[in-house]
């Protein structure tokens, strides 16, 4: 339902009568935002009347890009697809099949986005999708924005991002924001894993075809040792949470935002999965104010944005477990 009404809005918005559109399609990783952009085609082809491949990348006015895959020489030989590409982003994966994945869209993939623009569609316009904006350098950043403005075709560009703020403003300033929204209605309040999960549906979606392991409400037990301050046991959670990978930042994150929401709101169901929240920490959580919430949020913020500088995970999550300790 969800999914219908984003791109009815979108229609509503965009009905791709003029010669170029630059679109920033921005919410949070894992809710859909690369299968919202198939339906958007999909709603284009259709309306155009133009014969699509159900395979985008064989379709010769659609140009897709990734994050490179390279072979044991050095060369790119593929990009990742999008279940790839989110398993990346939580560090599940580094590699597809034996090639390393690269760490940066780069600015020869940047450039062959330039060709492909230079040259006149088969049918009306041109449509480029970078999956996503989040791994773009300074200098793919640079020759994107000289190619948004220079391109001389009719032109259709995609960015999806999952932190808008990620992109430089000036190539967000020749840019057409939609923000893409998932369901509240879905909402899974019998225990916070299920509501953190029903808030990501492609993520969840993505980790069971690969058959990942998800993260349980065990977390919620091994946070007693973190918010006990007289238990120095804490730093032992490490080993633990490295192997989670990322995707224990976002549910931290989402946990504490929770405890600070869920006191103003009058919804039963809501206020239900608080105290089991509560009993499963089992310590005293109005020790626990607000304002050290935020602080922890922001800590887990900071960290996220740390976790792309390839250091080394026992490290990064002993300091994590570190700074969270102190911010409490």
């Amino acid at each position: 339902m969800q999914q219908e009404n984003n791109l009815e809005n979108f229609k509503n918005i965009y009905d791709f009568t003029k010669r170029n559109y630059n679109i920033i399609i921005h919410g949070l990783a894992g809710i859909g935002k690369f299968n919202f952009i198939l339906s958007v085609i999909d709603y284009y082809y259709e309306k155009f009347e133009i014969l699509k491949n159900n395979d985008i990348k064989l379709n010769p006015d659609i140009f897709y890009v990734s994050l490179p895959l390279y072979n044991s020489s050095g060369k790119i030989s593929g990009i990742l697809n999008n279940d790839e590409r989110l398993l990346f982003e939580y560090n599940l994966i580094d590699d597809v099949d034996g090639l390393k994945i690269g760490k940066n869209i780069t600015i020869d993939q940047i450039r062959e986005i330039g060709n492909f623009a230079s040259l006149s569609s088969n049918n009306n316009h041109k449509i480029i999708i970078i999956n996503s904006c989040d791994f773009l350098t300074k200098e793919s950043a640079a020759a994107l924005l000289k190619t948004l403005e220079e391109s001389k075709s009719k032109c259709i560009f995609f960015l999806l991002t999952s932190n808008i703020s990620h992109i430089q403003s000036t190539i967000s300033s020749r840019c057409h924001k939609f923000a893409f929204s998932s369901s509240l209605e879905t909402r899974d309040t019998s225990s916070f894993s299920s509501y953190f999960y029903s808030k990501i549906p492609q993520a969840l979606e993505t980790f069971s075809k690969y058959n990942i392991d998800l993260i349980d409400d065990e977390v919620l037990m091994e946070l007693n040792s973190l918010f006990n301050e007289e238990d120095q046991s804490f730093i032992q959670l490490s080993d633990p949470w490295k192997n989670r990978g990322y995707l224990l930042l976002d549910y931290l994150i989402e946990l504490f935002l929770f405890l600070i929401k869920s006191e103003f709101i009058s919804d039963p169901s809501v206020k239900d999965l608080r105290k089991k929240i509560i009993h499963s920490i089992d310590i005293d959580i109005s020790g626990v104010n607000r304002t050290s919430l935020i602080r922890l949020i922001d800590v887990l913020l900071y960290k996220k944005r740390e976790s792309f500088l390839n250091l080394n995970p026992k490290i990064f999550y002993d300091n994590l477990l570190i700074e969270l300790r102190e911010n409490i």
